[in-house]
């Protein structure tokens, strides 16, 4: 009979995209203009700014809402 253990850490899982997702999640809470995003997204090595928006750049409900409610119009 074969038995398989998991391994089961303590600490959570972590991956490069985890860091990813925390770096992006840090470069818009630091309302980076253009020119800097564009930078940000080179160094994590993505061919331009678009795919680390599309890959990473998904925003919570709450945030949604927020977002809306402080948007001006006229």
């Amino acid at each position: 009979m074969l038995l398989l253990v998991r391994f089961q850490p303590t600490a959570p899982h972590l991956c490069t995209h985890s860091f990813r997702r925390m770096i992006v999640s840090e470069t818009c809470a630091r309302n980076l203009s253009v020119a800097e995003f564009v930078d940000w997204s080179q160094n994590l090595g993505h061919e331009g700014a678009m795919m680390t928006l599309n890959s990473y750049g998904k925003i919570g409900l709450e945030e949604q809402g927020k977002l809306v409610r402080n948007t001006k119009t006229g």
